[in-house]
């Protein structure tokens, strides 16, 4: 509670203490003297001095009572002042973890980047090359084949590594966040077919235009979607919509699948690297789509229950004609 506010509740309370309390010393009085009680001093009737004491008496409980519901209830917002900077501080604690997991992965995946790609390389080359001397349907060709698989998938890993760790700095333009959304949902629109799920699209109409690096929302877009259809497996329905949004951002995207849903304990672990259920995973899919969002100056947040989906809303700037700097 500000300075001012904190001295106009304690007159309220001090006020309606000394009204309520000479009140009822008032009337305390009236009704003794209306009963026949006669306060003697001396032998001398005093009923002045008996009034002003009944007065101060009532006055100084009513007082009283007033500073003790008013250092409740400023023991009241203190303690929610507190619970609220705790609430903070241990999400501050928690981004900063974030932060140095970030940055010693960066670190790693830059200094081992270039040592594990040379090799795997080589091995794919002789594997591309060993596999050439056998038939189609001998073991041996097979297992050529197996080998070059997953040293393209390992590739993948690494580029995925380096994509999160070294992040490309945003170039900023006026784009059309419903442009965005509907290339996104043309290019997973096939594959989702073949496995059953319905993807649908509500685009606003009218929607104000954002200021962003269009290809990295494009690619936040798309690790969505495919976050979507991994939850949902084969079947089910992911919907998509833009909408204008409320404060400080003007834009808003929200993409929801109807899938099995994330566990409470597991909400605030899913934006850490590496974290996945998935054993085929690997864990950086929803960090990179974080770390776009900040980038952005944009707010990304989830709503999930167990067994009833997931929801991922994202809101970002609206347009303001100029390139915006870069997120610190």
């Amino acid at each position: 509670m500000e300075k001012g506010k904190k001295c106009a509740f304690g007159i309220q309370y001090c006020t309606w203490g000394i009204v309520l309390g000479a009140s009822a010393g008032a009337v305390d009085f009236l009704t003794a003297r209306w009963l026949g009680f006669r306060h003697l001093w001396n032998g001398h009737e005093v009923p002045a001095v008996v009034f002003a004491w009944v007065m101060v008496t009532w006055t100084a409980i009513g007082y009283l009572l007033a500073m003790f519901f008013e250092r409740r209830q400023l023991a009241r917002e203190a303690a929610e002042i507190i619970a609220d900077q705790y609430e903070k501080l241990v999400e501050s604690q928690n981004q900063l973890l974030r932060s140095a997991k970030l940055a010693a992965l960066g670190e790693l995946s830059a200094s081992m980047a270039h040592e594990i790609r040379n090799p795997l390389g080589i091995i794919r080359s002789s594997a591309a090359l060993v596999r050439e001397s056998f038939a189609e349907d001998d073991p041996n060709h097979k297992a050529c084949v197996f080998i070059t698989e997953e040293i393209d998938r390992l590739n993948g890993l690494i580029t995925s590594l380096l994509r999160f760790a070294r992040a490309k700095e945003p170039v900023f333009r006026a784009a059309d966040l419903n442009g965005i959304l509907a290339r996104s949902a043309d290019f997973v629109g096939g594959e989702l077919r073949k496995r059953g799920i319905e993807l649908v699209c509500h685009l606003h109409p009218g929607l104000p235009s954002t200021t962003v690096d269009e290809d990295q929302i494009y690619q936040a877009v798309l690790e969505l979607f495919l976050n979507a259809s991994h939850a949902l497996g084969s079947g089910g329905r992911i919907v998509a919509r833009t909408a204008p949004a409320s404060g400080p951002h003007a834009v808003a995207l929200s993409i929801s699948d109807s899938g099995p849903g994330i566990p409470a304990e597991n909400l605030d672990r899913i934006w850490d690297p590496f974290y996945t259920t998935r054993p085929e995973g690997t864990g950086l899919g929803l960090s990179v789509v974080k770390q776009i969002v900040e980038r952005h100056h944009g707010e990304i947040r989830v709503d999930s229950k167990p067994g009833a989906g997931t929801t991922f809303h994202i809101s970002l700037p609206a347009s303001s004609g100029d390139e915006m700097p870069a997120a610190a």
